[in-house]
């Protein structure tokens, strides 16, 4: 993972979460005993790159988005890296869904975005450019 990610705490992340979405890297409580196994699948994982892997991994999240996910948050990323409250609160009631504020939190959840008490902002800038690359 460190030679794929050159130790990258985001591409980390990424990529040891799309392993376990793709279950190439699983997490099993083995029966009868206290213990607990990771499994993997070590050629599919070699093969794995991370250069193009990361993008291509925000782009696979994307994807497994619904619908007014997808649309919130590439309607976030059309205000760049943050867009504070109040601007947000202008374009809640001409964007068409009344449910913005609850995907925008899901959105935080998912920590696409943070929330503070004045803005949302994106995590990573690979998360902003996948988002505007949705477009």
């Amino acid at each position: 993972v460190h030679q794929k990610t050159e130790g990258n705490p985001f591409f980390v992340k990424e990529f040891l979460n799309d392993l376990t979405v793709e279950n190439l890297l699983v997490y099993r409580f083995s029966e009868k005993t206290w213990e607990w196994d990771w499994e993997w699948d070590e050629e599919l994982i070699e093969s794995r790159t991370i250069s193009d892997g990361v993008a291509e991994i925000l782009t696979r999240k994307l994807l497994r988005m619904t619908k007014d996910q997808l649309s919130g948050l590439v309607m976030l990323s059309c205000f760049g890296s943050e867009v504070s409250l109040e601007v947000l609160a202008l374009v809640k009631s001409s964007y068409g869904n009344s449910d913005i504020m609850n995907t925008l939190d899901y959105l935080a959840q998912a920590r696409f975005v943070e929330r503070t008490d004045e803005k949302y902002r994106f995590v990573h800038d690979m998360i902003l450019h996948a988002a505007q690359e949705a477009v």
